[in-house]
């Protein structure tokens, strides 16, 4: 997606890095799977879960191999869903996990700060997290 602008016509598959088959339409999963952009497709998949789960807290787990969304209600430690719509099909939860913790991984517990993981450093990184609490938008959290 590196500065293609998105348009309403095509599908957030055409944007992945690794295209298969053209989905048969835009009411399938397929559609929805731009592989190769499991960092940026996450939030989409969080944003699903908050749907879906509302009751639990969602954050991500990340690495450079993978990222994902993930709830949970007691620990942070210990997923009770997790989100993958790229390797649902191919991998179990723990599968996913395990993927991306096949690396150095972090736990991100909000959509904030999942989001400011992309900023260049760590001053970036600390003065976009503080923007967000004073936008309000820290109440993404729960």
């Amino acid at each position: 997606m590196s500065g293609e602008k998105l348009t309403p016509d095509k599908g957030p598959w055409e944007y992945g890095k690794l295209r298969g088959s053209v989905p048969s339409n835009d009411k399938c999963l397929e559609w929805y799977q731009p592989w190769g952009l499991c960092h940026s497709i996450a939030t989409f998949c969080w944003a699903i879960g908050k749907r879906l789960y509302p009751e639990i807290k969602w954050g991500f787990i990340s690495s450079h191999a993978h990222s994902i969304a993930v709830g949970y209600s007691d620990s942070e430690d210990e997923s009770d869903v997790v989100m993958d719509i790229l390797m649902f099909d191919k991998l179990t939860a723990e599968g996913s996990i395990a993927w991306v913790k096949s690396q150095e991984w972090t736990v991100f517990d909000s959509f904030p700060r999942y989001m400011a993981s992309f900023c260049p450093n760590a001053d970036v990184y600390q003065t976009f997290v503080e923007l967000l609490k004073d936008s309000g938008m820290e109440e993404l959290n729960s």
